[in-house]
């Protein structure tokens, strides 16, 4: 890789450091990545609600917070034509290459960020080279922002290779709460696809070193619970007979994920 190269997917992957979106809400990432794909030049580029299934999408926020996202992704640059192709948190961008005869690959990479407040401390690489997150109580904290760049960067290369087949970049929406790969998949975009491929960066593994096969480093569980019953209160001697009170209600809410990720293994 050339330094012009290298200095341009840095400055890609701390742009995006500075402005993460949480699931379904990534706007001006989508907007950013969109500017991207545009530069290099592919054959085909599907936007939002293109490459997803709208009624497999899971964990949708609500529409206020949505529109409240979606006007921070305008105030920060993101282009209108792009916000109004991802209307209703509909995020994501799946490039393709047609590159002659030869298999048809894919890469993943995901693109949303997580709620977590970012470091302030000296020390903290981010906050000393100025481009620490700027949308505060959100934070790219699992390398979503350099998985993004990543896909920029193989992308191009494919693009300038003598790589023969077809080659799709997928720039997923919604991995932090396990919303967005049903909805990709559901829509059939993938679905020629004879090579499905992965990465994450980090993992204890030197910086340069690439390690595929990876297994049962990261495993995540969700579910969802609804209780049936009259309301009740925990300080009642006599309530409905089989109607947990809100405090057990509530309780639930704030202990069973923790107490499902301790006990629950990786399949």
């Amino acid at each position: 890789m050339d330094q012009e190269r290298h200095e341009r997917l840095v400055a890609l992957r701390r742009a995006l450091h500075r402005h993460p979106e949480p699931a379904w809400c990534e706007y001006w990432t989508t907007s950013r990545i969109v500017e991207e794909v545009e530069r290099i030049g592919v054959d085909e580029l599907l936007v939002g609600p293109d490459l997803l299934a709208a009624d497999a999408r899971m964990a949708v926020p609500d529409e206020d917070t949505l529109g409240e996202r979606r006007d921070r992704a305008r105030a920060a640059g993101a282009r209108e034509a792009v916000l109004e192709q991802c209307a209703g948190g509909s995020t994501g961008a799946l490039a393709t290459v047609e590159a002659g005869d030869g298999p048809t690959v894919a890469l993943r990479v995901d693109i949303d960020a997580l709620p977590i407040t970012e470091s302030t401390e000296a020390g903290h690489a981010p906050a000393e080279a100025g481009f620490r997150s700027g949308n505060e109580g959100y934070m790219h904290a699992c390398g979503h922002d350099a998985h993004a760049a990543v896909g920029v960067g193989v992308l191009e290369a494919v693009v300038e290779s003598d790589f023969s087949g077809t080659f799709r970049c997928l720039f997923q929406p919604a991995e932090e709460v396990i919303g967005g790969g049903k909805a990709v998949a559901e829509a059939g975009v993938l679905d020629d696809v004879d090579h499905l491929l992965a990465l994450h960066v980090g993992l204890d593994h030197p910086t340069g070193e690439v390690v595929a096969g990876v297994n049962g480093f990261l495993a995540v569980r969700q579910f969802a619970a609804e209780f049936r019953g009259e309301s009740a209160h925990a300080g009642a001697t006599q309530r409905p007979v089989g109607t947990p009170s809100r405090r057990w209600q509530q309780r639930s809410r704030t202990s069973t994920p923790s107490a499902a990720t301790r006990t629950v293994r990786p399949a």
